[in-house]
């Protein structure tokens, strides 16, 4: 033991753990000082605790009595609970945020390891079959899918926790609607009422068992009402002796007097709690009683704003003289009845009636009168007989009965005549009263509902922002695609990036590229704001082009197959290198270009060097026309599989090049 701390004084239990009451949810916490024996945490469980490891303490969903003496045995008194629901909120909103940013964290790491991937493999790009580099590729794309998945799911798991962080603030903010607190008042008053019902019967139970001499008839009958631990069917079988019975039941009620006592003092602090609370918030008086019925006067013919629409009130509904409910014209959507019932407590704002309004509402809401008239198959009845009917709380002994042209509105009395049928009523020892005269004018219900409620605006929701996440999971629908393309050797970006700057495209330029491919050049040139023609041999990849949505026309054939058109200003291309098939592919394109329009090509490096009669002739050819040529690093193709040697070449377009 420290010096600061001082021992228990003679008599007096220390009590090392912290217990708290918080009236605002209704819950107890224990807050322990070291970590407990088993039998006292099985305790705790068994009461309903439940621990939370972020808030080091027990936490018990309700107060219950048995929940208090638990903590008082363990912690010597209960305090208040120092912290506030909204301080509460704050703090796990805090803990959710800090959640979120580490895994939006983890998120960008992913995402950064298959951006890393994606440098020599591109989302998109075709995988080669039967070329060297297809097991490596598949394995990358493997690699890529599952990083693109993981971040993915980061990113949903930073976003979930982010939703859940502002959730905590919200339904803080809820809880202290007056709403929301006046609906948890009415809950609060059920449930006393529940007790003062349950405390009165044990009292009147046990003034029964009380009695002395107390005989066996007696102790059955009363055992017989009495359904506190069932003493009927060992009275009757001789089980228990009457003051068995008596002691058992007397100790029974007792506790359960007891009990009530402390639910019914809970609840009452609670509505103390509850209803100054109310009161603050509507900014009345903290001794203000119904609170929330105190905010207007209320009065038939009156408008109420509930859930954006302005009605008017039918019928202001009480209890023990209170507002509780108002009854309104039907809400926009309600077709098949002609008022509605709201709850006090949906009420926004209020606007009293003019006299006019209310002369309206008394006659909409006007009964027709009760009349009394015979007719054949009428059931004739005294006053006396229709007094002393037996009642079905079910059947409705008088009923409305609609205008015709022989007679107005008007209601009679009715009698059940067996089958769901019913039998109109004459009283003969009561003056006759014949239904009212017909009528041809609206109803003044009618004329009451001829308005519809008047509309405020309606909030407009814009669409969510979209997020890499979002951006990702497109991605990875398309995914790496596995397509057959013999001789295809990608673009590598740095290289797309300068040929497109030799070509000099501007926008407005119309620009092809031949055996597009994955469109590397294509893209960059309708990024410049060109207008792109592409030709690709492979369906499959001509339909990716297509798909992408950036240029003009993609056509899904052999490039070389295609007659000659001089229409395009700028030409950029890659073509396939085997067996001198670029030279053909070049050439071809050279006759595609206008005048003034400018060719940059990739090639094989041996097209500057063989020998052969068609490398010799389409070299003295290019050469007569100025062509620029500049050889490529070595190893510029290597992420794609090859190690050729590649040149680039420029030429310019004076006239007809074919």
């Amino acid at each position: 033991m420290s010096d600061t701390e001082l021992p228990p004084e003679d008599g007096e239990q220390a009590f090392p753990h912290r217990a708290t009451y918080s009236p605002e949810d209704n819950k107890l916490r224990m807050h322990p000082a070291f970590r407990l024996d088993k039998e006292t945490y099985q305790r705790l469980r068994d009461a309903g605790f439940a621990w939370a490891p972020r808030q080091e303490l027990f936490v018990a969903p309700a107060w219950t009595p048995a929940r208090e003496d638990l903590l008082l045995e363990l912690c010597g008194d209960i305090g208040d609970e120092d912290t506030t629901l909204a301080e509460r909120a704050e703090q796990r909103a805090d803990r959710f945020e800090g959640y979120s940013d580490r895994r939006a964290s983890e998120a960008r790491q992913a995402k950064a390891a298959v951006d890393s991937i994606m440098e020599h493999i591109p989302l998109g790009q075709p995988i080669l079959v039967g070329h060297h580099s297809e097991r490596r590729a598949r394995k990358d794309a493997e690699r890529i899918e599952g990083g693109m998945r993981r971040a993915v799911k980061l990113w949903d798991t930073a976003d979930y926790w982010t939703q859940r962080a502002a959730g905590a603030i919200r339904a803080a903010k809820y809880k202290e609607l007056p709403a929301v607190r006046h609906r948890r008042i009415k809950t609060i008053e059920a449930d006393m009422r529940r007790e003062q019902r349950r405390k009165m019967e044990a009292e009147q139970h046990l003034q029964l068992w009380s009695q002395d001499g107390l005989t066996q008839e007696q102790a059955l009958a009363i055992a017989n009402a009495d359904v506190v631990w069932g003493a009927w069917s060992k009275l009757r079988d001789g089980a228990i002796t009457v003051e068995e019975a008596a002691a058992r039941q007397i100790a029974a009620h007792t506790r359960r007097i007891a009990d009530s006592s402390r639910w019914i003092t809970h609840c009452e602090n609670r509505l103390a709690y509850e209803r100054a609370m109310l009161a603050e918030a509507l900014g009345l008086d903290a001794t203000t009683e119904n609170a929330m019925a105190s905010r207007w006067d209320l009065e038939p013919g009156g408008r109420v704003l509930i859930a954006g629409e302005w009605l008017v009130i039918l019928r202001v509904n009480k209890a023990d003289g209170i507002a509780s409910s108002v009854t309104t014209s039907p809400p926009r959507g309600v077709t098949w009845t002609s008022k509605w019932k709201h709850g006090i407590e949906q009420i926004k704002d209020y606007e009293p009636p003019t006299k006019a309004d209310s002369d309206k509402v008394k006659a909409a809401t006007k009964l027709p009168p009760l009349c009394n008239y015979p007719g054949e198959g009428f059931q004739d009845m005294t006053q006396a007989e229709w007094n002393g009917r037996r009642q079905w709380s079910d059947f409705s002994y008088v009923k409305k009965v609609a205008a015709t042209d022989m007679a107005g509105a008007h209601r009679v009395r009715q009698m059940p005549a067996g089958g769901w049928k019913a039998v109109q009523v004459y009283i003969t020892d009561m003056a006759r009263k014949d239904p009212p005269a017909p009528t041809t004018k609206p109803s003044a219900a009618a004329e009451a509902f001829a308005a519809r409620p008047v509309e405020l605006p309606r909030t407009v929701h814009t669409p969510r922002a979209r997020t890499e996440a979002d951006e990702l999971r497109d991605a990875l629908k398309a995914g790496v695609r596995v397509v057959s393309v013999p001789n295809l050797y990608v673009t590598p970006d740095w290289l797309a990036d300068e040929l497109i700057g030799d070509a000099m495209i501007q926008p407005g330029h119309l620009v092809l590229e031949p055996q597009a491919g994955t469109g590397a050049l294509a893209r960059r040139a309708a990024e410049r704001g060109a207008v792109v023609d592409c030709v690709e041999v492979n369906s499959a990849l001509a339909a990716q082009l297509s798909g992408a949505g950036l240029y003009r026309r993609v056509t899904a054939a052999d490039f070389l197959s295609l007659e000659v058109t001089p229409d395009y200003d700028r030409i950029v291309m890659n073509p396939p290198f085997y067996h001198g098939i670029d030279i053909d592919h070049v050439r071809h394109a050279l006759g595609f270009l206008r005048p003034g329009g400018c060719l940059v090509a990739i090639m094989a490096a041996g097209v500057k060097f063989h020998t052969t009669a068609k490398a010799r002739t389409f070299r003295e050819r290019l050469e007569a026309l100025g062509a620029e040529w500049s050889d490529l690093p070595e190893g510029t193709f290597a992420s794609a599989g090859t190690g050729v040697r590649t040149v680039a070449v420029r030429v310019w377009s004076d006239g007809d090049l074919r």
